[in-house]
Parts: structure tokens; C-alpha cells; sequence
């Protein structure tokens, strides 16, 4: 789908919000990625959830890995 974009803020220091947006006022959906004891992302989205494999937890990894400032936008590839 073009023109998605995901902003990520971090909550604390554990937690993330990732958000969808598709160019609207209204953002389409928020997912609270945080990271475990055991230092592994988990995502509440179905896929974080259920799947196995989660594009908000990638987001999150590339967003720590290049120090990311606070509310920085990702288009999706």
C-alpha cells in the first residue's frame, strides 16, 4: 500500500509506540512494541502475536540501530 508511514515514539525506556499513518488526520492503527527480560522485541500486533514475524518490531530494531530521534518517520519500503 503506497503512502504508509510509521512514526515511533518511545514510551519509556522498555516500550515503543509504532504508529500507521496513510497521509490522513486520523492515524489507522498503534502498536506497543516493548522489549522483554530477555532482551527480545515483542509486539501486540497479530503477526507479533500470533506469526512470528513482525514489521513494528523490525521498525523499532532499525530505529535503535541508527539513534533515531524521538518521533522519527519511516515510510514502508
Amino acid at each position: 500500500m503506497k503512502g504508509i508511514t510509521y512514526l515511533v515514539r518511545q514510551d519509556d525506556t522498555y516500550s515503543f509506540t509504532v504508529t500507521k499513518w496513510d497521509g490522513g488526520i486520523v492515524p489507522i492503527r498503534e502498536y506497543r512494541v516493548k522489549l522483554g527480560e530477555d532482551m527480545k522485541l515483542r509486539c501486540n500486533c497479530p503477526s507479533g502475536t500470533y506469526r512470528g514475524y513482525c514489521k513494528h518490531k523490525d521498525i523499532v530494531m532499525h530505529w535503535l540501530k541508527e539513534g533515531r530521534v524521538e518521533g522519527r518517520e519511516f515510510d514502508e519500503p
